[in-house]
């Protein structure tokens, strides 16, 4: 809900404070504030805040085109590193991630069609899950640029298996024992990539 026109714009109070006190005195020093979504009033202009942007303070010299602006808008949360590739994840997936690994090791940083093929005829039961993430990831590639997927173009960038959730279970023994079973199951994050953009 936005703020009310009778309130007016939002000014942090203890901001305030401190600049009037820096203007009484006379001294000019940085001002540090978590206060992001303060509004900058003219009182403000020529003193310098260092504005925490979630990690570190980050100096912001108030000039007078700043002025009805926020604080945070001088101080951005993220720095822009490129965009990542297409990212594809099978969750709760029902096998050891043991088991997961293994086969994924044999595709990682291949060509996807060629990683497709080997996964195709691979016997172990993990392979038949990984092809169809990947299938489903160069759909997804597909889908979103608008165009055909030409072999040798993608490559799979990232493979992951973290562990999931683990089921506990009991199997009956001899002499009222009890053996335990672990279902295990894991999460697989697949990133593709092509290989023009890396060159």
């Amino acid at each position: 809900m936005a703020r009310s026109l009778k309130k007016g714009p939002f000014i942090d109070h203890n901001l305030e404070g401190k600049v009037e006190k820096m203007n009484q005195s006379g001294k000019k020093s940085a001002i540090k504030t978590w206060a992001r979504r303060s509004t900058i009033p003219p009182e403000f202009v020529g003193h310098t805040f260092a504005v925490h942007n979630g990690s570190k303070f980050i100096p912001v010299y108030v000039t007078e085109n700043m002025v009805g602006h926020k604080l945070g808008e001088f101080a951005p949360t993220r720095i822009f590193k490129g965009h990542a590739g297409h990212n594809k994840k099978l969750n709760n997936c029902p096998t050891s991630p043991r088991k997961m690994r293994q086969v994924a090791d044999l595709v990682r940083g291949m060509d996807a069609f060629q990683a497709l093929n080997i996964l195709k005829f691979n016997t172990r039961e993990a392979s038949g899950r990984l092809e169809k993430l990947l299938k489903s990831a160069i759909a997804n590639y597909e889908q979103k640029t608008q165009a055909r997927a030409d072999e040798g173009q993608l490559f799979v960038k990232e493979i992951k298996v973290d562990s999931a959730l683990m089921m506990k279970r009991l199997r009956t023994a001899p002499q009222g024992r009890g053996y335990r079973i672990r279902k295990r199951s894991n999460h697989v994050t697949l990133v593709l990539d092509t290989k023009t953009d890396n060159a």
